[in-house]
């Protein structure tokens, strides 16, 4: 009644006076409540589940890490020449390395192809599940570490999807370096539960780059190779601890992708989000221990030439996770295999500017 005797002297028109009264207490309690709901509507969605039966042998220990702004373009093992950047990562047995394409130039366009094998609206609208919904399905202990920074306070489908599928979810740094996920992995590696799914999610090569490693890891002039090679070096020390716990007679695989790449000099001052072949470009890489190794038919197989020549979706990365947890068909199709960005196909965004992509 106040505000109303307010408006009146006021002489607003109705416009204003329904412009101002989102403001007045407890009307921002409605509309907080309303948000939510819409947001209850779009996120938090019960997903289909597949047959409760595994449908092929699971793998005993399977950690995925999802990388962050990593360019397949500075990879040396998929043939950049410039500088050393994958190191001992090379040198790893039963190891599989291709290009990729991702399907955004940011993390909230191009994760959730990783965890669904389709984007976020769509993954909504068919209420698909992601491998973590499919692991705890599958009696698996669910871990998700994260070291991915916050950068509001408004949910997004990522973050609901893990905590969704997460018996155990630790906010290990907000944006450290990504060696702090170490130790928290080694102790998800040592839970005495038969069967686990460990997520890595890391803070990889994102901005700004120079301070994405410590200083005793600048080997290189250029700092996107430092960044690249302080995350190789990661991995081997990660693939090491999953070797040293799992028996001989376990099976264990290493999945990694990054969500995307970056837009890279000379199409950007510097390294950052930005459109460009390198953005869609990223690797792929799966380990498995030698356990599984014997098991061939457990495992992608990727050919020599995919080093060089991009043939696969980093959405792959959901296909390969949901087939090592025993349910290869648990995914639709859909859009996943499909090689496109803004619905335009591989081959077309080849023909266009490199930095542009016009």
């Amino acid at each position: 009644m106040v505000f109303i005797a307010f408006a009146l002297a006021k002489r607003y028109s109705f416009e204003e006076v329904t412009r101002k009264l989102k403001t007045i207490y407890p009307m921002h309690i409605v509309r907080a409540w309303t948000a939510q709901q819409q947001l209850t509507e779009q996120l938090f969605y019960t997903p289909k589940l597949p047959s409760t039966t595994a449908q092929a042998p699971q793998v005993d220990t399977l950690v995925v890490v999802i990388g962050e702004s990593a360019s397949a373009e500075r990879w040396s093992l998929l043939g950049y020449q410039q500088a050393d950047t994958n190191g001992a990562l090379a040198e790893m047995q039963n190891l599989q390395v291709v290009r990729a394409m991702a399907h955004g130039l940011n993390t909230a366009a191009a994760l959730p192809y990783l965890l669904t094998g389709m984007s976020a609206q769509q993954s909504v609208e068919e209420l698909a599940p992601s491998f973590l919904d499919i692991a705890q399905h599958a009696g698996y202990k669910t871990f998700v570490l994260s070291n991915s920074r916050y950068h509001s306070s408004v949910e997004d489908f990522y973050g609901v999807t893990f905590r969704r599928a997460a018996d155990s979810f630790v906010k290990v740094a907000n944006g450290d370096w990504d060696g702090v996920l170490t130790a928290p992995l080694e102790a998800a590696l040592h839970d005495p539960a038969p069967k686990k799914l460990i997520v890595l999610h890391t803070y990889g090569s994102h901005f700004q780059v120079q301070e994405r490693y410590p200083r005793s890891a600048a080997r290189f002039a250029d700092v996107y190779d430092n960044s690249l090679r302080y995350t190789s070096d990661l991995l081997v020390q990660w693939i090491q601890r999953i070797e040293q716990s799992t028996t001989q007679q376990q099976t264990a695989m290493l999945i990694y992708s990054s969500d995307h790449g970056v837009a890279m000099p000379p199409c950007a001052d510097h390294y950052r989000t930005g459109s460009g072949l390198s953005s869609l470009q990223v690797p792929l890489l799966v380990w498995s221990n030698q356990a599984l190794s014997a098991q061939r038919a457990a495992l992608p197989q990727f050919a020599d030439h995919e080093r060089e020549h991009l043939v696969r979706s980093n959405a792959e990365v959901a296909d390969i996770a949901v087939a090592a947890l025993g349910f290869p068909d648990a995914l639709k199709p859909s859009h996943r295999r499909e090689l496109s960005f803004n619905g335009l196909g591989w081959t077309e965004l080849q023909q266009r500017d490199a930095c542009s992509l016009q």
